[in-house]
């Protein structure tokens, strides 16, 4: 049996490191997919190769012991799929083969983007194909080990598509798919420089512990650009959508998670008339996420693209993770 699942990426919109805070956070999913051909083979083994690595990673179980060698960047991946074959009393083996659309450290969420590609595949292989809520919660555990304190925008992103709100009710993340702003033209520009989410929620937290009552204030204010986007989505209101986006990043680059090759584009951006640019995701490299007017989108896209970054024309995922393909 064969099963091919693909799934979106993240752009945030508004609240990147907010959650932290627990503060809301708005984040749209992009057609920037990643996707995993899983095929079950007779041989007790589990076998994962990424294209974009140009390499893999395999664990085998012998004498009762499993034994796990290869590309170090994809055990992050295997660990919780073997916890989850256990679980599910899985006695085959299985070939995956991950191909992806999305720049790693972009803060695209490409990660959870994977893991919800591999999680879907799998599951629907063992026969107890994953719930969205069930999958969202697999995709989590995996971005937690990897990120450190994880928000889920980039596995509600993944699993639901389209818009959604991650939001604290009590002691509890919750996340909500929202059905706003599915035809806004958005460019994604890419520094070429990697960034580490971990890495950038150290640095804000340790900002954070040394100007307390500031950076709670530049939090609120990141609050506020949050409720005040998610009501200009609801009016397609585009104008104020992209506005908030400039003030959003400029609150962003004073807790000191902006880059020059960041600011240099949102800057030019601004120049040629584009709605909105702002970073997105934990900053520190990655992306910039620019909402146009159709009518100029192309003169923005080249503008961008002679300073000499990467640039992709998307809109919101209309699907979160999918099956593309069963094969018997």
């Amino acid at each position: 049996m064969k099963v091919v699942a693909s799934s979106p990426s993240q752009a945030f919109l508004f609240g990147e490191h907010a959650v932290l805070y627990r503060k809301p956070a708005l984040a749209c999913s992009v057609n920037i997919r990643s996707k995993v051909e899983a095929e079950e083979i007779s041989e007790k083994k589990v076998r994962i190769y990424s294209v974009n690595f140009k390499g893999f990673i395999e664990a085998n179980e012998r004498n009762g012991e499993v034994e796990i060698k290869g590309l170090k960047d994809l055990k992050v991946f295997i660990n919780p799929l073997l916890k989850f074959l256990d679980e599910t009393g899985y006695k085959k083996g299985l070939n995956l083969k991950i191909t992806s659309e999305v720049p790693v450290g972009s803060g695209m969420a490409s990660s959870a983007s994977v893991s919800a590609s591999i999680f879907k595949a799998v599951s629907a292989i063992t026969g107890k194909e994953l719930r969205n809520k069930e999958l969202l919660e697999r995709v989590y555990e995996v971005e937690e080990k990897i990120h450190g304190k994880a928000s889920k925008t980039g596995p509600a992103c993944a699993v639901y598509g389209g818009l959604v709100k991650v939001f604290w009710s009590g002691d509890v993340m919750e996340t909500k798919k929202l059905e706003e702003g599915v035809d806004m033209p958005l460019l994604i520009a890419w520094t070429k420089k990697k960034t580490s989410t971990k890495e950038m929620i150290r640095k804000v937290r340790e900002r954070f512990e040394r100007n307390t009552e500031i950076i709670g204030k530049v939090m609120e204010a990141i609050e506020e650009t949050t409720l005040q986007g998610e009501k200009a989505l609801k009016k397609r209101d585009w104008s104020k959508l992209g506005e908030l986006m400039f003030i959003s990043h400029g609150l962003l680059s004073s807790i000191g998670v902006s880059t020059k090759e960041l600011d240099e584009i949102v800057q030019t951006a601004s120049k040629v008339g584009a709605l909105g640019a702002k970073l997105t995701g934990g900053g520190g490299g990655g992306c910039v996420l620019i909402l146009t007017d159709p009518k100029n989108k192309e003169y923005v896209l080249e503008r961008i693209k002679s300073l000499n970054y990467p640039v992709y024309e998307t809109q919101p995922a209309l699907t979160g993770s999918v099956i593309e393909e069963r094969i018997p």
